[in-house]
């Protein structure tokens, strides 16, 4: 909780003014999401069905310019195809969305391709509302599995279409 509770100060950074994203996080979501797994049957469901993670960043102080860095909540679901031996999709969600396909082999080789959006620039909108430029997002990657049973972890290897945001600046470091 103090984890989201310090990531929404930072994605809001000097705005003061009514801001509806971190109440509607703050005080509806996480109350419900704790209330939703508290139930097995629910955890079992996001564990062994669709084999949720949390892939967040580790967040990092940077004190030569006073910079939070690497501040994200990340999280993927990979299901297996029914009747499709080691074939299986993923969406991986959080500072960007992104779907894709991965194949794990007999050696246990899985090979992954995703494709999907993230955001670039944020765009003040005005009134205290603010939105960001999406930039399309593709890549693969193979792992190699430790053991019988493992799940892969769906990470990816992000290539940029273009440079930098759609409108021609690279998007911003950290909040300040």
């Amino acid at each position: 909780m103090v984890y989201h509770l310090l990531n929404e100060v930072v994605e809001n950074g000097a705005y003061e003014g009514y801001n509806t994203d971190a109440i509607a996080d703050l005080l509806f979501f996480d109350p419900a999401s704790m209330v939703l797994f508290s139930f097995d049957s629910v955890c079992r469901f996001f564990s062994h069905t669709l084999h949720m993670n949390d892939w967040s960043y580790q967040i990092c102080y940077d004190p030569f310019h006073r910079t939070l860095e690497n501040n994200g909540q990340n999280f993927v679901v990979k299901w297996r195809i029914p009747r499709h031996e080691g074939w299986g999709l993923f969406y991986h969600w959080g500072t960007h969305g992104e779907f894709g396909v991965c194949r794990t082999d007999e050696r246990g080789e899985c090979w992954s391709f995703g494709v999907g959006l993230k955001a670039g620039e944020v765009v003040r909108l005005g009134h205290g509302q603010k939105t960001v430029d999406l930039v399309m997002v593709a890549g693969a990657r193979g792992t190699r599995c430790e053991r019988e049973g493992n799940v892969e972890r769906i990470a990816r290897a992000t290539t940029r279409c273009g440079r930098g945001s759609p409108r021609g600046a690279p998007p911003p470091r950290a909040a300040r």
